[in-house]
């Protein structure tokens, strides 16, 4: 099917369906039951909304009136987000129970001289841990008289005793 044609089914098929709904939108308008000579009318007990109702109220403003007094059953709108889960901070562990016995403190390589709780002594340097029972303690920082360690989230000082 070339291309004119196609474009041709399409507008008549447009122009038809334009057609169809605008004869709804009129036929539906224009009807009267023309058997009772007027609209049908409701008692005024039957009649819900905040309109003034009358005799001449058409039967289609009273459905209106019904379907817009009618409660939602679910909202219209997302709920707003639970909030976020508090989140408990961690206790900072207990403080390194090893002593700082000294620093060497080289350009290239500082060095911290640390006594461990049974008393056997080591050189370390930054990077590493403190001492095998403290692994998560790094020593980041080597100063004359001090060791700053990082523990986690946590830092922690070690001054020389």
């Amino acid at each position: 099917m070339s291309l004119r044609l196609q474009k041709l089914v399409l507008r008549l098929s447009t122009a038809t369906l334009f057609g169809v709904a605008i004869w709804q939108i009129v036929s539906g308008v224009n009807t009267v039951d023309e058997s009772a000579g007027k609209q049908p009318t409701r008692p005024r007990s039957e009649l819900v909304g905040t309109q003034q109702a009358t005799d001449e109220t058409p039967e289609r403003v009273l459905q209106f009136n019904h379907v817009a007094s009618v409660s939602l059953q679910q909202q219209l709108f997302d709920p707003p987000p639970p909030p976020p889960p508090e989140v408990k901070a961690e206790p900072p562990p207990p403080p390194v129970r090893d002593q700082l016995i000294g620093t060497v403190i080289d350009p290239d390589r500082p060095q911290a001289i640390i006594r461990n709780m049974k008393g056997s002594v080591t050189f370390r340097a930054i990077g590493q841990a403190v001492s095998d029972a403290y692994p998560n303690a790094i020593i980041e920082e080597i100063k004359e008289s001090s060791i700053v360690l990082r523990r986690g989230e946590f830092t922690e000082t070690l001054e020389i005793q």
